[in-house]
């Protein structure tokens, strides 16, 4: 049996030390695996940021308890069976995450004791399940609506924020859950090393923060949402810092399972008041891009609030001297996003350079197209 270190940690069965300990131990079930999604390396015994060494499943069985509140079986495409078996002898409330094919599976679950059943989408629509070869997205959907209605309070499903979808897009499954009796956790995709997408970027933090918020307003009744031209979300209440913290079943708080203790998308424990205010701070950042055809070609990537935090210009334009487009990125670095505040500001700056290719009035356009 394949142990999460942490879990590990907590049972004696290796030495460690944490920056705060899991609540729910975590078993990897299933000998192998047949699935391929791009974004798992669990053939190589790591899932996200977590190494799941193995002991023997005696040992394990033997070991303390203590401290948990919970189980969370994590199956492979092999470990239904097994898990069926092993769900009896563990002495705390069993929850299963399982990629069921059949209501057969789930029922089967419940039979032999589980407490909860997962069923992780994963991604949030069918052509993102496509692309990273999760697959399978109309079927187990299907699956996850009958169960919701079959066994209520006891369903979940896992979705994990920055495959490729909209805000938008995130908001509308989480609200088709929400109906359906469907309890939704949230990861942030985590490059895990050996896997097809160990090279993309990790979501950005403001808009795996406002989908954090849009997640607990759809749990408490909240349905209507506004959006940008991106389709990211705008103008989300202030909310409770308990919205940060880790989502998933009772008992589980899955440390840093997608981030560090400098930098949590989920927080393992109730955030301090200085934390909740980081929090709400990084939900009103957002990051843009723009491509923009003026006399050459303008490229803009942005991340802004009601100002521009940070901005990278590139594009076959030139500029004389070339330490001229350094000093508009920086001019614009704390600008108002208003459009005639940015104007000012790089006709400013090209008082004192000489550009070919662009001028005040298609740069702030480009600018713009990032920002708005």
């Amino acid at each position: 049996m394949r142990v999460a270190v942490g879990t590990a940690i907590i049972m004696g069965l290796m030495n460690g030390k944490m920056d705060s300990p899991p609540t729910t131990a975590h078993f990897l079930i299933g000998e192998g695996c047949d699935y391929s999604c791009a974004y798992c390396s669990s053939k190589d015994a790591r899932i996200a940021r977590i190494d799941w060494p193995e002991f023997p499943v005696e040992k394990v069985l033997a070991s303390s308890f203590s401290g948990f509140g919970r189980v969370c079986l994590q199956l492979t495409s092999f470990g239904l069976e097994e898990a069926i078996g092993l769900i009896g002898e563990i002495p705390l409330p069993v929850s299963v995450t399982v990629r069921a094919e059949k209501k057969d599976d789930v029922r089967k679950l419940f039979s032999a004791g589980a407490d909860r059943v997962c069923v992780p989408l994963d991604a949030c629509t069918p052509e993102i399940s496509e692309k990273v070869c999760r697959g399978g997205f109309v079927k187990q959907l299907e699956l996850l609506e009958w169960a919701g209605k079959e066994f209520p309070g006891k369903i979940a499903t896992h979705l994990i924020i920055g495959l490729g979808e909209t805000e938008r897009e995130s908001v509308e499954l989480l609200k088709k859950l929400k109906y359906s009796g469907v309890y939704a956790g949230l990861f942030a995709f985590t490059p895990a090393k050996g896997s097809p997408l160990e090279a993309m970027q990790k979501p950005h933090i403001g808009a795996y923060r406002r989908v954090q918020i849009a997640r607990y307003l759809i749990m408490n009744g909240y349905v209507d949402f506004s959006y940008n031209s991106r389709g990211q979300l705008l103008r989300l209440p202030e909310v409770p810092g308990e919205v940060f913290m880790t989502s998933g079943c009772p008992d589980c708080n899955r440390p840093y399972f997608d981030g560090s203790p400098s930098k949590p998308y989920n927080y393992p424990r109730k955030p301090t008041e200085k934390e909740r205010t980081l929090a709400l701070g990084q939900a009103k950042l957002y990051e843009g891009q723009s491509i923009y055809k003026a006399q050459k070609l303008i490229k803009v990537k942005a991340e802004y609030s009601d100002k521009i935090e940070r901005i990278k210009i590139t594009g076959d334009f030139f500029i004389h001297p070339e330490e001229g487009l350094e000093e508009i990125e920086k001019k614009l670095v704390g600008c108002p996003v208003e459009k005639g505040e940015i104007m000012a500001r790089i006709a400013d700056c090209l008082t004192r350079f000489e550009a070919f290719g662009f001028d005040a009035n298609s740069l702030t356009e480009a600018i713009m197209g990032a920002v708005a």
